[in-house]
């Protein structure tokens, strides 16, 4: 079982997504960690540390793919929610391995086009959460 944080703010970025994607949100991440102490554990250099709330992974532009606090990006949202899809965690792991990828701003391009572009190098944020889903065997 993974969660999902579904969000938009007040953006014209996130306007213009929901308008194309006829969406009540913009963005999505996955919520990575529960409780963020648990990264200092992980002992990596891709997890800076404390975290004092939930943390998030997702693929943000101008970021690329990277982790955030859940609570400033809820601070920011006009509107969020928190989705559980049954799926392996296995899920999470994929997307971890994508940390530090850049964000991919021609697939976003395409996308209204119904274009299908991928890069396995660079990713937006539903692209990563799909991706991820479906490499966990969904």
């Amino acid at each position: 079982m993974v969660k999902l944080l579904f969000s938009a703010n007040k953006s014209i970025l996130s306007r213009v997504i929901r308008t194309a994607t006829w969406s009540d949100y913009s963005h999505v991440d996955f919520i990575f960690a529960e409780d963020g102490s648990d990264l200092v554990a992980r002992n990596d250099y891709r997890y800076p540390a404390p975290y004092r709330s939930p943390v998030l992974l997702g693929a943000i532009a101008g970021r690329g793919v990277c982790l955030r606090e859940m609570s400033k990006v809820i601070e920011s949202s006009s509107r969020y929610a928190i989705a559980e899809v049954s799926v392996s965690e296995n899920a999470l792991n994929y997307a971890i391995g994508q940390l530090g990828k850049k964000y991919d701003y021609a697939a976003l391009l395409g996308f209204p086009m119904r274009s299908n572009i991928e890069h396995q190098d660079k990713w937006f944020c539903s692209e990563l959460v799909v991706w991820a889903i479906e490499m966990a065997g969904l």
